[in-house]
């Protein structure tokens, strides 16, 4: 099973794993809420290919870079729901 990570904002490419299964724990999905998994978290039509939405470092400094220092880490805070990230490519 194939995991292909990309970029909410722009689109890119980000990452790819490779998994037997998924163990929600490890990848830390566990931390999500359902609405949060169901936003970010998308299978293809025939279930071995999960797309994850996340922010790429371009996009991430670029939104740091516009909102200056009251950005907080991505992983403490989670930029979705704490900010209104626009297309910014």
């Amino acid at each position: 099973m194939r995991i292909l990570y990309y970029c909410h904002n722009c689109g890119d490419f980000i990452d790819e794993l490779s998994v037997d299964k998924i163990d929600e724990s490890k990848l830390g999905f566990d931390l999500l809420t359902q609405e949060e998994k169901k936003d970010i978290m998308k299978w293809n039509k025939s279930g071995d290919i999960l797309y994850v939405g996340s922010v790429c470092d371009a996009c991430y400094q670029e939104l740091s870079n516009m909102l200056g220092d009251d950005l907080e880490p991505y992983h403490d805070q989670g930029v979705y729901s704490v900010y209104d990230t626009p297309k910014l490519h």
